[in-house]
């Protein structure tokens, strides 16, 4: 793998872990701040809300539930034979969110479930506890979280 890809790899997995990771922690205590504004190029306005704390559906102000990746170092070879640490996602996390902004873990599937679902030619469940609900969908090649009448739709990794 050229060092142009490594770094690639890097930088991608760097974003997706929110600039620092996805900490329990900061799942559990909820302790995060509004992000900055940020700009849609597609609807032409400035985002002024949102959580910067790794979930994937940080922009849904009012969501019964927050999603995670949860990850852990890992070790790597790239094809030059030179071994670099990097993020390995090893499963998906789902926190409660209580009146209080407090929250609690609801469902944590790990990776190897979610790939399972992947050679499906039709919409399956892939993991359900304390109301919240995991599917994928072959034919958008997304997974759903919902809750109640909450939906949550994202690109698989």
């Amino acid at each position: 793998m050229s060092r142009k890809s490594v770094f690639a790899i890097a930088l991608f997995a760097f974003v997706l872990a929110g600039a620092g990771g996805v900490s329990t922690t900061q799942a559990a205590t909820n302790d995060n701040v509004n992000c900055p504004p940020t700009y849609s190029e597609e609807y032409d306005v400035w985002v002024e809300s949102g959580y910067c704390d790794g979930r994937l559906n940080a922009f849904d102000i009012d969501q019964p539930v927050a999603i995670y990746y949860a990850r852990e170092a890992e070790q790597f070879v790239d094809d030059a034979g030179n071994p670099y640490t990097g993020d390995a996602i090893i499963g998906v996390e789902f926190w409660t969110i209580d009146s209080s902004g407090q929250g609690q873990l609801a469902m944590w599937v790990p990776v190897e479930d979610v790939e399972a679902a992947f050679g499906s030619a039709t919409d399956v469940q892939i993991a359900s506890q304390n109301g919240v609900t995991l599917s994928y969908s072959p034919s958008g090649d997304v997974l759903t979280a919902t809750m109640g009448s909450y939906s949550f739709s994202w690109n698989i990794w």
